[in-house]
């Protein structure tokens, strides 16, 4: 990877004949990192299947980089590390200053929020100059929410087997139940027990349906998105996808449109919970009054979130419950679409710390 991020820039520099020219980069990171300063940060193991700091864990991510960099001489500096969470609430919050929160949900989950430094514990701070300390009032938290959850949440014997059967069991227990990688195995779980138990389908399995993570979250989004009757375009991106000898009835299309609806209100369900709570923890380490605090901006970003049929609209409801129930106005909390947050968060990062050395 940092081998094909050096190609990238060196490619660049020929293109756009900058090749003397300082670049300063931001880097944003959508896997588990150490943050040691504002552009360091060790690797940690990463979930969803993905292996790619096999051999590197623990290794500094700006260091892997910038080695390729020094390679190919170019003259660049990597001034900020990010993960995608904290990238899109840095983002929002350049056009949006109400910004304190956000979130990431698309085929895995995350968020971020500002809270005080008083909030945090002296273990967490890493290695910074007694400077800092003096003057750091706020900070931004990647909370690595996916890993909260387990034994909170209520899950199903549907929910116990994609955890039992995945290769990192308990280990990003919200996840497991809200991020897109899983809406469709949890669906594909409750219909591979339909089709042995019950006889849907006429107990034929459709092909490829009895194989793990086969059954995508897009093709549940098909049939929540089919307003037809006979809800052919969702019963044409099922069979396109999972064959079968005679196409479903219109009662086992409806089955499976139920089935997405509840597996997807109850994800925008979980997700507003852990949401919820972390506006709440800001408010008790800011000192505030539910009744009396702020509009906060929850900057979003991720396909789930931004397009999976009204996804972001069920979670905003429950969110808006939650914050009254908590003697908050409604709307206290608002879902704000921030696209491409991740490359614009990156840069607003890099400029920050650039901006903040340069008065040092």
């Amino acid at each position: 990877m940092a081998e094909r991020i050096g190609e990238m820039l060196a490619e660049y520099n020929h293109i756009q004949g900058t090749s003397n020219a300082r670049l300063q980069m931001g880097l944003a990171w959508s896997f588990p990192v150490e943050q040691t300063s504002p552009r360091t940060g060790k690797l940690l193991a990463m979930g969803k299947g993905f292996c790619a700091t096999h051999g590197v864990e623990g290794q500094d991510l700006s260091e892997l980089i910038m080695r390729s960099c020094r390679a190919r001489h170019l003259n660049v500096d990597l001034m900020a590390i990010v993960n995608d969470g904290a990238a899109t609430l840095l983002a929002q919050a350049y056009r949006n200053p109400s910004t304190r929160m956000s979130l990431i949900l698309g085929t895995g989950t995350n968020a971020a929020v500002i809270l005080p430094v008083t909030a945090i514990g002296g273990g967490k701070w890493g290695e910074r100059p007694d400077s800092w300390h003096a003057a750091a009032k706020q900070v931004l938290v990647n909370t690595e929410l996916s890993m909260f959850g387990k034994r909170i949440f209520p899950r199903t014997r549907w929910d116990d087997e994609l955890n039992n059967k995945h290769m990192l069991p308990d280990f990003q227990p919200l996840e497991y139940l809200v991020a897109g990688r899983y809406l469709g195995e949890i669906a594909r779980l409750i219909l591979v027990e339909a089709v042995t138990t019950v006889g849907l389908f006429d107990g034929q399995m459709p092909a490829k349906l009895s194989e793990p993570y086969s059954l995508e979250a897009r093709t549940l989004a098909a049939f929540q998105d089919d307003s037809s009757p006979d809800l052919s375009k969702a019963c044409s991106t099922f069979i396109h996808e999972h064959s079968m000898p005679s196409p479903p009835s219109i009662s086992e299309l409806t089955f499976i449109r139920e089935i997405a609806g509840l597996v997807s209100h109850r994800a925008a369900t979980y997700l507003a919970t852990a949401l919820h709570a972390l506006w709440t923890l800001r408010l008790v380490a800011e000192g505030l009054d539910a009744g009396s605090v702020d509009h906060v901006t929850i900057a979003c970003n991720g396909t789930i979130i931004q397009k999976y049929p009204a996804f972001h609209q069920c979670c905003q409801r429950q969110l808006d419950e939650l914050c009254e129930l908590s003697g908050a106005a409604k709307g206290a909390a608002s879902l704000e679409m921030a696209p491409e947050s991740s490359i614009f968060g990156a840069a607003v990062a890099a400029c920050c710390i650039n901006d903040s050395e340069a008065r040092t």
